[in-house]
């Protein structure tokens, strides 16, 4: 016969993975708390919306940015991450990998 209900069983179920995505959050806050927010510049030669978005899909799925804006006007890069997760380096050279001339031409975490 079984000793344990449905009921207690999808609850244990339940607060296994309660569990679990607790500690799984905390270790993630403990990487990130010496984190810090910082601003780039990159200048790039785009011309389209098509450019535009590749660059900046691209550079959203990066880990540790937080914002990409790409402004076609004046043909840069506008990026908030978080260092030391990325830096401003690695981001340009991420939009070099793509095919795009590409240039820092201002950090905040350089300053």
């Amino acid at each position: 016969m079984n000793k344990y209900t449905k009921f207690q069983l999808a609850f244990a179920s339940f607060l296994l993975i309660a569990v679990i995505a607790v500690f799984s959050t905390n270790s993630f806050a403990a990487d990130t708390k010496d984190a810090k927010t910082c601003n780039c510049k990159i200048s790039t030669k785009v011309d389209s919306f098509y450019d535009k978005d590749v660059i900046e899909n691209e550079l959203k799925n990066d880990e540790g940015v937080k914002d990409v804006y790409l402004d076609l006007d004046e043909k840069i890069v506008y990026v908030t991450y978080n260092y030391p997760v990325t830096d401003s380096q690695k981001l340009c050279n991420k939009i070099v990998n793509l095919g795009y001339d590409a240039k820092v031409m201002e950090d905040s975490n350089k300053l």
